[in-house]
C-alpha cells in the first residue's frame, strides 16, 4: 500500500470490510457476548482493557482531527451503523488503534454527566472468540506474555479482512451484521482510495496475498490459526450434533444460546480462514490441507465444511428419520 498503513487502520481501506461480520460498540459487545453465556459490563470491560487481554479493536476521539499523518482515505459505504462513524473517524484523522495507546481511557462515563454519551471503543464481533479464554485467565490471573495476546489479536484482524470474502459462503450466502444481506459478494479491494472501485476481480492469488500483507500475517498461519479454534471447539456441548449441524446454516445456528453458540462460531472462524488456505493452495502459495477421515481425530476433523455425511444418512443415526 502507497501510504504504508497495517493492521486494523489499514481495514478501513478495504471495500466490504465489516458488512458480514460486526463492528460493535461497547454496549453491542457486552449484548453479543450475553448470547454466548458471558456475562459482561463496562466495568468488566475496563479491567480486560487495562490487563491487555481484551484490547478494543478501535477509540474513535471526538472532535475535529488535526493528525494528517493519520488520516486513511477510505470508501464511502453510506451505512448508518458503527461502520460509517469508524471510516468518518478515520477519514478525519480520529480514528486511534487501541493495541498502540499507551494512556488509559475510561470505558465507564465519569462525573455523572448527562446526555448522550459513548466511550468511543470499538470491538470486532471476532474478538467474542476470545471470551472463554479471557475470562478463565482474568480468574486465574494469568500473565499472558505480549506475543500471545498479538497472535489473538492477529487472528481477530485477519478474520475481519477475509469475512467479506468467505463469510456468506460459511453462513449460507447471507451476512449477519447490520442491515442482513448487505454487501454479499462484495470484491475485497486492497488500497482503494475515495473515488475509486474496489472489486474481487483480476488475480485470485495476488488479491489474497495483499490482504494478508495487509493485517499483516503470513500464509501459513491461516491454518495454524484455524486448528487452535478447532482444538477450543471441542468443549462443545453440541459436538455429538456436529454431523447435523453441517447440513444447517445460519438460521438455525442463530437459535444456539450459550456455549454451544460460542463453539458454533469457533467453527465459523475456522472455516473462514481453512476457505482462505484452500484457494491459496490452489495456486500453489501453500501446501493442500491432508485428507481426514478414518478413527484418528485430528483438528480438521470437526471442520464445518468438510466430511459431509448424506443427510439422510444422519437423519437415521440420530432417530430423526
Amino acid at each position: 500500500m502507497a501510504d504504508g498503513a497495517r493492521g486494523v487502520l489499514a481495514l478501513a481501506r478495504m471495500a466490504g470490510v465489516f458488512t458480514q461480520d460486526r463492528l460493535l460498540d461497547s454496549a453491542g459487545f457486552i449484548g453479543e457476548a450475553l448470547l454466548r453465556g458471558h456475562r459482561l459490563d463496562l466495568a468488566r470491560l475496563g479491567e480486560l482493557h487495562r490487563s491487555r487481554l481484551l484490547v478494543p479493536l478501535y477509540r474513535v476521539v471526538p472532535g475535529g482531527g488535526d493528525e494528517g499523518r493519520r488520516r486513511v482515505d477510505v470508501l464511502p459505504d453510506g451505512h448508518l451503523d458503527r461502520r460509517r462513524e469508524m471510516r468518518a473517524a478515520v477519514r478525519e484523522g480520529r480514528l486511534r488503534d487501541c493495541a498502540d495507546e499507551v494512556e488509559e481511557h475510561p470505558h465507564e462515563r465519569g462525573g455523572g454527566g448527562r446526555g448522550p454519551w459513548w466511550n468511543g471503543f470499538l470491538y470486532s464481533s471476532w474478538q467474542l472468540l476470545d471470551l472463554h479464554e479471557v475470562e478463565r485467565e482474568h480468574r486465574a490471573g494469568v500473565d499472558r506474555t505480549p506475543r500471545l495476546l498479538h497472535l489473538r489479536r492477529k487472528r481477530a484482524v485477519v478474520l475481519c479482512a477475509l469475512s467479506g470474502r468467505y463469510l456468506p459462503r460459511v453462513i449460507g450466502g447471507v451476512g449477519v451484521g447490520v442491515g442482513v444481506g448487505v454487501g454479499v459478494g462484495v470484491g475485497v479491494g486492497v488500497g482503494v482510495g475515495e473515488g475509486e472501485s474496489g472489486g474481487g476481480s483480476g488475480d485470485v492469488s495476488g488479491e489474497l496475498g495483499a490482504l494478508l500483507e495487509v493485517v499483516p500475517v503470513q500464509a501459513r498461519d491461516l491454518r495454524q490459526f484455524a486448528e487452535e479454534l478447532l482444538w477450543e471447539a471441542r468443549r462443545d456441548p453440541m459436538l455429538r450434533w456436529l454431523p447435523l449441524l453441517r447440513h444447517s446454516d445460519h438460521r438455525a445456528w442463530s437459535e444456539l444460546r450459550g456455549e454451544a453458540l460460542d463453539c458454533l462460531w469457533l467453527r465459523v472462524a475456522a472455516e473462514v480462514l481453512l476457505l482462505a488456505h484452500e484457494e491459496l493452495a490452489g495456486r500453489g502459495e501453500v501446501e493442500p490441507l491432508p485428507e481426514v477421515g478414518g478413527e484418528r481425530w485430528q483438528p480438521l476433523s470437526d471442520r464445518l465444511g468438510a466430511g459431509r455425511e448424506p443427510l439422510g444418512d444422519v437423519l437415521k443415526r440420530f432417530g430423526l428419520l
